[in-house]
């Protein structure tokens, strides 16, 4: 099975000291938190399905930096069937397979699915869930919860506990905001990839397929 639309691109040579690939650092946006926190509760039906009609949950090309608009920094193509790397000059590697909760590695020999590399999980409670990719020797790789990424295996406090206002200040490995990727909360971090959808739309399982990536984990091998 080889994944579906990536396109050939001319390969150019990405300097980040001439596209300047990192913004200031944000003000926390208190209303958009709270929105997003809504936003998730009100989807019904399995986590990885939830908003198919937003784009961030659709095909989208993940670009190291603050744009799109440079063809070198394209890192990742992703659709709904799996994910490529871009390893040289307009050449892509599809690397993983996605089906509803599974992210299995592509066998490079025959370009179908091969091992299972992660499965997405529900945890929490509700009112206040969260999710994380277990590896398949049982390992927490990441946990998310909203549009924060934490490394490994976290329990999230309650909304009212002072150490949740803790690990969202020491603990968040990236986080998403509108189209961008940041290493750390946005509100204290820099730019490290932008995408041409917005995340704040994207499903659990999107963003969880994206901290993955990014962190390093399943099989990825991280930002450039």
């Amino acid at each position: 099975m080889q994944v579906q639309g990536f396109a050939t691109i001319t390969f150019l040579v990405c300097t980040l000291s001439i596209t300047g690939c990192a913004n200031p650092a944000d003000e926390i946006d208190v209303d958009d938190f709270g929105n997003d926190a809504l936003e998730l509760r009100s989807f019904g039906g399995d986590f990885w399905e939830w908003g198919a009609n937003f784009a961030a949950n659709g095909t989208i090309e993940v670009h190291e930096g603050e744009d799109v608009d440079i063809p070198d920094c394209l890192i990742w193509d992703i659709d709904t069937a799996g994910v490529a790397r871009q390893t040289s000059p307009g050449v892509f590697v599809d690397r993983y397979v996605t089906e509803e909760n599974d992210i299995t590695e592509v066998d490079p020999l025959t370009g179908f699915a091969g091992p299972l590399s992660c499965h997405g999980v529900k945890a929490g409670p509700w009112y206040n869930p969260h999710f994380k990719l277990v590896e398949a020797n049982g390992d927490v790789a990441v946990t998310v919860w909203l549009r924060f990424v934490f490394a490994g295996e976290v329990e999230i406090p309650s909304l009212g506990d002072p150490a949740l206002f803790d690990l969202l200040q020491n603990n968040v490995a990236f986080s998403f905001k509108q189209d961008h990727i940041y290493a750390g909360p946005w509100w204290d971090g820099n730019i490290v990839a932008t995408t041409d959808a917005n995340l704040n739309k994207a499903n659990p399982m999107r963003r969880l397929l994206l901290g993955a990536l990014a962190a390093s984990e399943c099989g990825s091998a991280g930002l450039p």
